[in-house]
């Protein structure tokens, strides 16, 4: 099948609500690791808007599959508009972040040559930014998605399903951390985040009848956080301490969560929203967003306004969409700048 080309608004606010969901996650990831030290109800909180934000980078991944799946470009074209697209914004943001912990974290201190080398190279091996994890991920699968591209446009239905099948299993047999076992099968080329894509894909195109129903798609996703906020909960109470492993992208309630927005915004549709206009600022911004944000929660929280300002039930939501909007302005205003389109994001 081919790749859909005209503006589908229920993907826009996909995207929205995924890119609001990174900030959620990494506005409370510091209460929330907290565990044992603070009252459990302001641990709950964190817990909460973590859990039920566990989706963004899927789903992220999800959106991706429905947008370049099955669209054949040459593949010199293919790197081309993805260098300008995807590197080109990182390398700045990237740059952005590096020259922050410089600045901040490590007070200017001087460097002979050798020295800067030599830090710069950490700074991309072990990312200025712990969030651009994603942006490896992703310039990786779009290394190989012209293989990809040739396979699913002329792949059929139940040819798809296997492959999803496969990836599937690797969620339970594959997955060490969270079974706690050591016996695993070597599934590497159906294993990973390229496997959301192509449930994105999927979903888009060959949406199963029961899938359809909206009551449906609730279950999934409550189903989903459920299985993420109380095992979490039930973990680090018998440890002492925060266990992260359902947390984890590769885990079935993250999986049904996941699936289940998904498949809630399709259902829904979100036609003829009010909100409009900031759907598509957001949806349009939302790599610069993305790249922009951990500057945005620190200087933030620097003026004041973070997780614990007040109650975090309320903090942490409030706190996640300030950044959210003033990152997306700061983006939009990088655009206006001369060239500022190809490396704001």
């Amino acid at each position: 099948m081919e790749k859909v080309k005209t503006q589908i608004v229920w993907l826009d606010w996909l995207r929205v609500l995924s890119t609001l969901a990174v900030i959620l996650v990494h506005t409370g990831a510091n209460l929330n690791k907290q565990f044992g030290q603070i009252p459990i109800t302001d641990w709950w909180a964190a817990n909460f808007w973590q859990g039920i934000s566990r989706f963004c980078v899927p789903v992220f991944f999800m959106i991706s599959g429905v947008t370049v799946l099955g669209n054949d470009l040459p593949i010199k074209e293919h790197f081309k508009k993805r260098f300008i697209r995807i590197v080109l914004p990182f390398l700045f943001w990237h740059c952005a972040y590096m020259l922050f912990n410089w600045i901040v974290r490590l007070k200017a201190k001087p460097m002979d040559f050798w020295q800067a080398f030599k830090w710069i190279g950490g700074q991309f091996e072990n990312y200025s930014s712990y969030q651009f994890w994603y942006i490896y991920a992703l310039i990786g699968i779009y290394c190989i998605l012209p293989v990809f591209n040739k396979w699913i446009k002329n792949a059929s239905q139940n040819e798809i399903l296997i492959i999803l099948g496969l990836w599937f299993l690797t969620f339970f047999i594959n997955n060490k951390d969270f079974w706690g076992w050591k016996f695993t099968i070597d599934l590497p080329y159906n294993s990973g985040y390229m496997g959301y894509l192509i449930l994105g894909y999927y979903l888009f195109h060959f949406t199963p009848k029961i899938l359809q129903m909206k009551s449906v798609s609730l279950l999934l996703f409550a189903a989903g956080v459920l299985l993420v906020l109380f095992p979490t909960f039930w973990i680090s109470q018998n440890t002492g301490k925060m266990d992260l492993k359902f947390y984890a992208n590769f885990t079935p309630g993250v999986l049904l969560e996941s699936v289940g927005l998904f498949l809630m915004a399709k259902s829904f549709a979100f036609e003829g929203s009010k909100l409009a206009s900031f759907r598509n600022f957001i949806s349009k911004n939302s790599y610069g967003i993305y790249g922009a944000h951990l500057l945005g929660l620190f200087y933030l929280a620097k003026h004041g306004l973070h997780f614990y300002t007040f109650n975090p039930y309320l903090s942490i939501p409030l706190t996640a969409l300030t950044c959210l909007i003033i990152c997306g302005i700061i983006v939009f205003l990088l655009k206006k700048i001369p060239f500022g389109k190809y490396f704001a994001g």
